[in-house]
């Protein structure tokens, strides 16, 4: 048998790693292939595998413009990713384990791993299920809990200033390297809630721009964009 142990860092830098080392230690004892993966590090232990390693993301980055992509990267890191489907393609282990890769490594699935049932999957939950729990909190629930605790005495739609702009930058916030999408979003959806006091209006359009958004990435396979 065949596993990849992959992990932000290979030193002993905290209790993920520790475990991690500790399973790699365990299979090998077993007779288990492990194989491991990581970013480059310069203070990363010896490995037959370190020149497979991934030019993760640069979480140290002190400029703005540095700081940007790392937030961007911790997303969606085009060379984590092809740096993992290179190894998956070299090695075909048997199981894949992932202990810390948060922030360093992609969070994304390598292209090359995305089946129909994934694709199919990914996209009803874009189109189904986000656009509902989203505006039962973003529309439904946020703008009426700034202006009151006992927010059900609120009526849906109303808002303040306060509650208009602060939904709308911290719905911009969320949508993370691409904040200014979801801020532009986020007005129009607080100014369409405002006008309508429709919550079902505004789940539908949110299902819309899902799917449409969906069907965009899988057709030109620009992966960034799926969050």
């Amino acid at each position: 048998m065949k596993v990849i142990l992959a992990n932000n860092y290979f030193y002993m830098r905290g209790g993920a790693e520790r475990v991690m080392f500790n399973d790699l230690d365990a299979l090998s004892t077993r007779g288990v292939e492990v194989v491991p993966f990581s970013a480059v590090d310069p203070a990363n232990l010896p490995s037959d595998h370190s020149d497979e390693f991934a030019e993760g993301v640069d979480v140290h980055a002190t400029s703005a413009s540095g700081r940007l992509r790392a937030a961007r990267e911790a997303i969606h890191c085009a060379r984590t990713a092809k740096a993992f489907a290179r190894l998956l393609d070299k090695e075909r282990p048997d199981i894949v384990h992932f202990h810390n890769i948060y922030g360093r490594l992609t969070t994304s699935i390598p292209p090359a791993s995305l089946t129909p049932l994934m694709l199919a999957l990914r996209t009803a939950r874009a189109a189904l299920l986000v656009p509902v729990i989203e505006e039962l909190f973003w529309r439904g629930w946020l703008p009426r809990w700034i202006q009151s605790s006992r927010f059900a005495r609120i009526p849906l739609g109303q808002y303040t200033p306060l509650a208009f702009w602060a939904t709308a930058v911290l719905f911009a916030a969320e949508h993370g390297p691409f904040w200014e999408v979801g801020l532009v979003t986020g007005i129009i959806y607080n100014w369409w809630m405002r006008r309508t006091r429709s919550l079902g209006d505004l789940m539908l359009v949110h299902a819309v721009t899902n799917l449409s958004l969906s069907l965009f990435v899988i057709q030109t396979r620009n992966w960034q964009f799926w969050m």
